[in-house]
């Protein structure tokens, strides 16, 4: 935790460059420090290690945020995801590598303090690796410098207005890393423990197929960027307390082996879900110029909560058993899923593109953006009428130019997916609703967007509520009363309410003007409004 705020601060204060080669020089001084630990001054060799131990908590600490910081930066909006995952899947290398060390000291007769030191030792050799490449190939991040250089940036930082404006999704990261590491670690750290072999080899076995079982998930997590972190992190919790519930209900009853298997399941969604996602999102949602201090707050909240699992599953597991304990942590990743829905934000490559356009002078934008809403500006501010009719008079003097000229794109098959659950459920509502009998679907079709009546399945969800949209860049109101201002009917409805993303976004009814476009909605509307107008 030490090690989290202060390098995170560090970082934010003279730069990633000089810090995160710090963090590696004292791993790898801790590192080889605790290998040779020994009695000295009086101390007894655990206590020099314990102080050698508490040194490279710090530097481990400082890797957190450093290490997400400088990815995220060097790394495009659209690639971020990527690779950040591909940097916290080294997490895995480490996981795998820890064990086979024992074991391969265990295999060869090694005395205990033999093996335990070179176990202890091996991650110096690999920290001076990274000190010298960061230090020899390493440069300053571009987006720190300009976040240092843009005017009042530091100033912003301090503000009342940037806590404020940062709160909101900074409790999300703190509250979802707290209460994935009181279960990660809790549960976990114990893992040798609830598990127990006949020998240490055994258990080694153990743990080291365990570890295996979540490599899949670590490889699931190059998706990220296609089906977005939240969606990841939700399914991750959900997971991992149904592999929890499962193994807490069957514990005494079930064979050990078919509870280590779905202990692994467990570990793969563990890997794929909030594992990699409690360490991801803080690194892409907060401005450059606080990045590193809210990532080391976020990881630091998250080690709270390690200490709090691993202290208290002792005394739980005293009052409730084993397979109370397993229920209980199921049950927390359950209100991890809740903490995730209420608090993370749905956001794309492309919120993350204009987070650091919005935030570059100012930070205090930078929850408007995440969750899309928009700055309001009462002069630009137009009725849905006024806009569709704004589009009706560019359609209008294009002359004879064709409905299908205008519309160049189809919907993914995500849409026709999506838009056809939907449909199943609702169609019959909607089309009374919207009227569905006044759109030309002849003339919709043929402009190249068959399934245009599908689009009428999603209108019921904000169509028939007040919501905030952006068309052309501007922000209107739209109402279930709406109509097209020149017709008198209700197909301007059609020009917002689809989106082609998920199943989520599609509820969520979150657009914007490309998005439109792209399905061909808004032209096809203004088009058939012009028709009438004629």
């Amino acid at each position: 935790m030490i090690g989290q705020l202060t390098f995170g601060y560090l970082a934010d204060k003279i730069g990633r460059r000089t810090t995160f080669i710090a963090t590696a020089s004292l791993l790898c001084v801790a590192a080889a420090g605790s290998a040779c630990a020994t009695a000295v001054g009086g101390l007894h060799t655990y206590e020099v290690l314990l102080m050698w131990r508490f040194v490279l908590g710090i530097g481990v600490g400082g890797e957190y945020p450093l290490s997400m910081a400088v990815t995220a930066e060097e790394a495009s909006a659209e690639n971020s995801a990527r690779s950040m995952a591909a940097t916290y899947s080294m997490f895995q290398v480490g996981q795998l590598l820890a064990p086979v060390v024992v074991l391969c000291c265990l295999y060869a007769d090694a005395s205990a303090e033999l093996t335990w030191r070179l176990s202890l030792g091996v991650g110096s050799i690999l920290a001076l690796v990274g000190a010298l490449l960061r230090a020899e190939t390493m440069h300053e991040s571009e987006a720190w410098k300009m976040s240092r250089t843009s005017s009042g940036s530091s100033k912003v930082c301090c503000s009342r207005a940037t806590l404020k404006a940062i709160g909101y999704p900074l409790a999300g990261t703190m509250s979802t890393y707290f209460v994935y590491d009181v279960v990660s670690w809790g549960v976990g750290s114990y893992t040798s423990t609830i598990f127990e072999a006949s020998s240490r080899k055994q258990t080694i076995w153990f743990m080291l197929l365990i570890n295996l079982m979540a490599t899949p998930g670590f490889v699931l997590t190059l998706w990220m960027d296609r089906f977005g972190r939240k969606f990841y992190q939700m399914a991750g919790f959900v997971g991992m307390a149904l592999c929890l519930l499962i193994v807490g209900a069957s514990w005494g009853h079930a064979a050990q082996l078919l509870l280590v298997i779905v202990f692994g399941i467990q570990k793969i969604f563990d890997s794929a879900g909030p594992g990699a996602t409690t360490f991801i999102i803080p690194g892409e949602i907060f401005p450059t110029a606080v990045r590193g201090t809210c990532h080391g707050i976020s990881s630091a909240s998250g080690k709270l909560g390690a200490f709090v699992g691993m202290y208290f599953f002792p005394v739980v597991q005293r009052a409730i058993g084993f397979n109370g304990v397993l229920l209980l942590g199921g049950l927390l990743m359950l209100v991890g899923f809740v903490l995730t829905l209420v608090f993370t934000p749905p956001y794309t490559a492309e919120t993350l593109s204009r987070l650091a356009a919005a935030t570059k002078d100012d930070l205090s934008s930078t929850t408007a953006v995440l969750w899309s809403r928009e700055q309001r500006a009462p002069a630009e501010d137009k009725s849905l009428s006024a806009l569709c009719d704004q589009e009706l008079d560019e359609s209008a003097s294009s002359g004879g130019e064709s409905s299908a000229s205008h519309v160049q794109h189809r919907a993914p098959r995500g849409n026709a997916i999506a838009a056809f659950l939907l449909l199943v459920f609702s169609f019959p509502r909607v089309e009374k609703l919207l009227r569905l009998d006044s759109v030309d679907h002849t003339s919709a079709g043929s402009a190249g967007y068959p399934g245009w009546r599908l689009i009428g399945s999603t209108c019921l969800f904000a169509g028939t509520q007040r919501r905030r949209k952006s068309v052309r860049g501007r922000s209107a109101q739209l109402q279930a009363k709406d109509v097209c201002d020149s017709c008198q009917r209700r197909p301007a409805h059609l020009l917002a309410l689809w989106h082609h993303r998920s199943s989520a976004e599609l509820l969520q009814g979150r657009l914007s003007r490309a998005q439109l476009t792209c399905s061909g909605a808004y032209r096809l509307a203004a088009l058939r409004c012009a028709e009438r107008r004629r």
